[in-house]
């Protein structure tokens, strides 16, 4: 489901934001949906504890997600955006922040500490941050 979320999150990209950036964070803002839309299943997803570790569709399926990430990630590298840093890597840190965005979003927690703030302002921030 997330993943689907993920992929479908690119047609759904205003024209003035197409391009790889763009693409990262659509990719987010469908994340952070997926994960108001469905917040049991999204807090289980990430509970390794309570999950079958040898099912081979979670792996696939969570694989597949953050493959998903990390291609978009390569993609906005070849344009240039910090070319110089390792993928994998910079695709765990971005994902590391969206699923911090996505937990405190759910709990109103960022929006109270940073009030009038968009979601969209909020994913900006994190990728600004992450070029520098």
């Amino acid at each position: 489901m997330l993943s689907e979320a993920i992929e479908k999150s690119d047609a759904a990209i205003p024209p003035a934001e197409a391009g790889s950036i763009g693409r990262l964070k659509a990719a987010g803002r469908a994340y952070v949906q997926c994960a108001l839309a469905n917040p049991g299943l999204f807090a289980l997803m990430f509970r390794t504890g309570d999950l079958d570790s040898q099912n081979e569709s979670l792996a696939r399926d969570s694989g597949a997600a953050f493959e998903r990430l990390l291609d978009a990630v390569r993609g906005a590298q070849a344009e240039g955006w910090r070319s110089g840093s390792d993928a994998r890597s910079l695709a765990g840190w971005i994902w590391s922040c969206v699923h911090g965005l996505a937990t405190l979003w759910a709990g109103g927690a960022y929006q109270g500490a940073i009030p009038d703030v968009s979601l969209d302002e909020a994913l900006e921030t994190i990728l600004k941050w992450t070029a520098d």
